[in-house]
């Protein structure tokens, strides 16, 4: 018996060792509820279901999850998806806030090739970045319980416009030392 209480007393005191040595931390994330989850993997289907977020084919997901200070380096991304090989132009992407009034207009005038088909996927992807710390107060649009983000662009020779409420949860977790 003495043996397997040894055993015991180790186990529980490794367990109360780990619960220790990590602290618990607040950190903020921005996500568009109905597109957060295909930043992780997307499907032919998601086309489909997802047919207010695709023009013309391509699918458009906002990527704003590491828009805040608990990253050393604050930024956003739209990431695109196509079934077939195409391109995008992004003329502008512009972020609004309808309790504190304020708006961040971002110029991109980009030409995105949507040509990259990763581990022979059945879609091609492409992305672009857009607003970071240096085009944008991270510490104002952290006060914003959501953003609005308004992206103009063109495919095909005809423009378009989709607006995304991006929602702001400030969660808690725990950081283990490293």
């Amino acid at each position: 018996m003495k043996p397997i209480r040894k055993v015991i007393k180790l186990i529980v005191s490794f367990i109360f060792v780990l619960i220790l040595s990590g602290c618990l931390v607040d950190y903020d994330t921005f996500k568009h509820e109905e597109t957060h989850h295909l930043l992780s993997q997307v499907s032919v289907n998601d086309f489909i279901k997802s047919e207010e977020f695709t023009d013309q084919g391509i699918l458009i997901i906002p990527h704003f999850r590491k828009l805040t200070n608990s990253f050393p380096v604050p930024e956003s991304f739209l990431r695109f998806y196509s079934l077939t090989e195409s391109s995008i132009y992004i003329f502008n992407a512009i972020i609004t806030s309808k309790n504190k009034g304020f708006e961040y207009k971002l110029d991109v005038n980009n030409l995105i090739n949507l040509n990259n088909n990763n581990n022979n996927e059945s879609f091609y992807t492409s992305g672009v970045r857009l607003f970071d710390h240096n085009n944008l107060d991270i510490n104002e649009v952290l006060k914003q319980e959501f953003i609005t983000l308004n992206i103009n662009y063109e495919i095909n020779g005809n423009k378009g416009n989709m607006v995304f409420k991006i929602i702001h949860k400030r969660s808690k977790d725990i950081a283990w030392k490293t």
